[in-house]
């Protein structure tokens, strides 16, 4: 039987083994958190203002606020976010949707500085591995010079420690069959909106180590059938961290 890896899933493994098991295993549905729910209309906004570039329409900036707004009407969104629990923003949707507005116009406002020339979008790769393992992920973009591009909604920016330790670069490079350079674009809430980015470079090294040391061993662990909880004092479990919180706080899940 195959078993298949992702970066989400094996991050959420390796932060709380019983997270991962609510996902991957039992199905259960991600509670939707204002963090998760403006990443994913920022997401949808860019996707779509780039692809129209890369199919030689003339879109603008305007045109992403346009899609940014669309993608926030829609009924699927509203459902999802106005039914969520253990929210980690209080703001209310309006005020969301204002601020992603805020958040684009500040990325849009660096990439003319900067430039950004994509030539495919939200791409689903798979790769075949030894011992019946498949690798999975989809990568936000890649632009015309072989740089991948993955875009993240931010509270705060993450450290240099939280960088250099991510997976993330690792698994797309692993997927695109060579080494890479990988560039975050971090598009901060806190404290005020702005724009971030990091660079990492991925050698043979590091996909050789991915591949031999550390998939194998998480591969089988996933399958042990045993899903720990993550430690109650770990930045992991906490409200802003875990959509599951509230639900693991009040005993719901714990006592299943």
């Amino acid at each position: 039987m195959t078993r298949t890896l992702s970066y989400p899933a094996t991050r959420i493994f390796l932060e709380c083994a019983k997270k991962y098991e609510y996902i991957y295993l039992q199905k259960r549905p991600v509670p939707m958190t204002h963090s998760l729910f403006l990443n994913g209309t920022v997401h949808v906004a860019l996707a779509s203002f780039f692809q129209s570039r890369i199919d030689g329409q003339r879109a603008t900036a305007r045109d992403c606020e346009a899609s940014f707004a669309e993608a926030f009407r829609s009924q699927v969104f509203l459902r999802r976010v106005s039914s969520a629990r253990g929210l980690a923003s209080g703001n209310e949707p309006m005020d969301l949707r204002d601020e992603g507005i805020t958040l684009l116009r500040a990325y849009f406002r660096w990439i003319e500085k900067t430039g950004l020339d994509p030539i495919f979008l939200d791409r689903e790769l798979h790769k075949a591995m030894d011992g019946g393992m498949e690798l999975s992920g989809r990568i936000d973009a890649m632009d015309s010079s072989g740089i991948a591009i993955d875009w993240k909604v931010l509270q705060e920016p993450w450290d240099e420690d939280r960088i250099q330790s991510d997976l993330q670069p690792l698994f797309y490079a692993l997927l695109l069959g060579q080494p890479i350079e990988f560039h975050y674009h971090f598009l901060i809430r806190r404290p005020t909106p702005h724009i971030r980015w990091q660079r990492r470079t991925v050698s043979q090294k590091a996909m050789d180590w991915l591949t031999q040391e550390f998939l194998p061993p998480v591969s089988k662990a996933t399958q042990c059938g045993i899903y720990h909880y993550a430690d109650p004092a770990s930045r992991a479990c906490s409200a802003e961290n875990c959509e599951y919180w509230t639900l693991c706080k009040g005993g719901e899940l714990r006592s299943i």
